[in-house]
């Protein structure tokens, strides 16, 4: 079952057991290793987020404005 969790929740669910896995940035995985202990895995940060930026926009308005 998916959880969703404001990010600043995701440490306290994961270091009290109420979730199993949580997808963190920093300093979040930070504190979430901290507070497991030996009982963390940190899987590599090329796992399971890849990173977007899209702009979308009326024709005209990109035909007006090139710079």
């Amino acid at each position: 079952e998916i959880v969703n969790l404001e990010p600043a929740e995701t440490v306290k669910a994961i270091v009290d057991g109420d979730v199993d896995a949580i997808f963190a940035w920093e300093p979040n995985i930070y504190h979430a290793e901290k507070g497991l202990g030996e009982n963390a895995v940190i899987l590599p940060s090329d796992v399971g987020y890849l990173a977007t930026f899209n702009l979308v926009s009326k024709n005209d308005f990109v035909e007006n404005n090139q710079q």
